[in-house]
């Protein structure tokens, strides 16, 4: 049978849900949870951090992902915007309680051990992404991010592809890593016949004036975007982009206090030839990069 959601993990029912089909999507819009006691601990300096939790909704068909952050055509929703989208997958990561705490303790908690199960209306896991613990490409040891898939009526998740750090060029990337707060993680599709990985993305993560877009205070109430590049590993050229966002609204306060608190929304637009497995893998460049770079432990 297929995988089934229990307990709390269930999607929240008080949000209208669509289908779960990224192939009939142009793009995604990724909202994370706010997590009350998670924002207290913040607000009062302790060690701990929860589970994180995500809302995939379709992106609008009016709503153009920016290109740079200051894009005049981009969209700049409010949270009221984003919240009144229409859920098409529920994520909810899987972690060990101790080594959260430890790890976060220790400043690096953003390298925990997690599983992110993705989960539609029904409660059935359609996708999961699997990261295990490593010290980080600086320290010769690159995140990676397995993907796996639903396939067949049976439910099964298999394998199609992997996200890692690209430290190729180590000397080169840990300047960028360490000095100038870029990183690259390579989207990698699996052939199931020969079992080798194709490079098909690469996401550029900048959080300062250096790399293709200047993001310096972006996503925040000074600046409404972050924008990253995601290239084509053939040719290097453009294939889409990540909007890291702010999200206002008519109530400021809050709009601040998720910033602050670093809870995320993203908008990624779907390159238009990608297969469905490619896009799943975009969405989990994105959860990589998310915990990477933006996780409140980091």
């Amino acid at each position: 049978a297929a995988s089934k959601a229990v307990g709390s993990a269930m999607a929240p029912a008080a949000q209208e849900m669509v289908r779960a089909d990224l192939g009939a999507m142009r793009g995604v819009v990724v909202r994370q949870d706010t997590q009350l006691l998670e924002s207290l601990a913040s607000a009062a300096g302790l060690p701990y951090e929860a589970r994180n939790r995500y809302r995939l909704s379709p992106l609008p068909k009016d709503a153009a992902v920016a290109r740079a952050p200051g894009d005049p055509a981009r969209w700049q929703p409010t949270a009221d915007d984003l919240a009144g989208l229409p859920m098409a997958l529920y994520a909810k990561e899987e972690s060990a309680f101790l080594e959260r705490m430890l790890l976060t303790a220790c400043g690096c908690g953003n390298l925990r051990s997690i599983k992110l199960h993705f989960y539609d209306g029904e409660s059935n896991e359609l996708m999961r992404i699997e990261r295990p613990f490593r010290l980080g490409g600086c320290l010769c040891c690159p995140l990676v991010s397995e993907v796996l898939s639903r396939r067949g009526e049976a439910g099964e998740l298999v394998r199609i592809g992997r996200v890692r750090e690209n430290f190729d060029n180590y000397p080169v990337r840990c300047v960028q890593f360490l000095c100038c707060c870029m990183g690259r993680e390579v989207v990698e599709e699996l052939d199931a016949a020969s079992g080798a990985f194709t490079p098909k993305y690469e996401l550029h993560t900048n959080k300062a004036c250096c790399g293709p877009t200047n993001n310096c205070c972006g996503a925040t109430c000074l600046r409404n975007d972050m924008v990253f590049h995601v290239t084509n590993s053939a040719d290097g050229q453009p294939a889409t982009y990540l909007q890291k966002t702010y999200a206002g609204g008519s109530d400021a306060s809050g709009g601040l206090a998720r910033c602050c608190c670093m809870f995320s929304n993203y908008m990624l637009e779907f390159p238009e030839e990608a297969s469905e497995d490619q896009r799943r893998l975009l969405v989990a460049a994105a959860m990589h990069s998310e915990y990477l770079f933006f996780d409140k432990s980091e």
